[in-house]
């Protein structure tokens, strides 16, 4: 399983144990015991690939630790900006693949709204998740340059960019995006 990435370079790492329990106390004048936490962490994403292969693009996320079991919602998505233009789509992104249903969708008009639902493969093993999608999916030409796109996990599905901060995990971390270019 996934050998297609075995010594595939360039490998996106990304920092480990970023899913601990995040807590913390806050003394303030309005609140003298104001306490914070969050366990949304769950998939501790450490590294992202993106292959072009033939009339396909193949994304492979790893993680630290094994992969939770597949659940619906927001387990192991990812959002893939095809034209590389933050103006397009919510938050730049054009596209989301929700990796416990197998499908990506397109976005609908800017908002949190997604549809058009297509079917695509995948495979997991223990600690890693490789996605085929194929490059008509995206609306790309096989002359396609390049696009960009980010890992998450357990982020809420809320369609607010700050739970990429929040909740859960993220690759590359808050409002930041891998670039892929051939």
């Amino acid at each position: 399983m996934h050998r297609d990435f075995v010594g595939f370079s360039p490998s996106l790492h990304y920092a480990n144990s970023t899913t601990s329990t995040r807590t913390g106390s806050i003394t303030a004048s309005f609140s003298p015991s104001l306490h914070y936490a969050n366990s949304s962490g769950r998939n501790d994403i450490r590294s992202a690939k993106v292959a072009l292969s033939g009339k396909n693009l193949a994304f492979y996320a790893q993680t630290q630790g094994r992969l939770s079991p597949a659940s619906p919602g927001d387990w192991m998505m990812l959002y893939i900006d095809a034209g590389q233009n933050p103006r397009t789509g919510w938050l730049g992104y054009d596209f989301r693949i929700t990796s416990a249903r197998g499908v990506i969708e397109r976005n609908v008009g800017g908002a949190y709204q997604w549809g058009s639902p297509q079917k695509i493969t995948g495979k997991r093993s223990e600690c890693a998740l490789e996605l085929l999608v194929p490059l008509k999916y995206l609306g790309l030409a096989p002359g396609a340059r390049g696009v960009d796109f980010k890992w998450a996990d357990n982020c809420f599905d809320k369609g607010d960019w700050s739970d990429f901060t929040l909740n859960g995990d993220a690759a590359p971390n808050d409002r930041f995006s891998y670039r892929a270019r051939w």
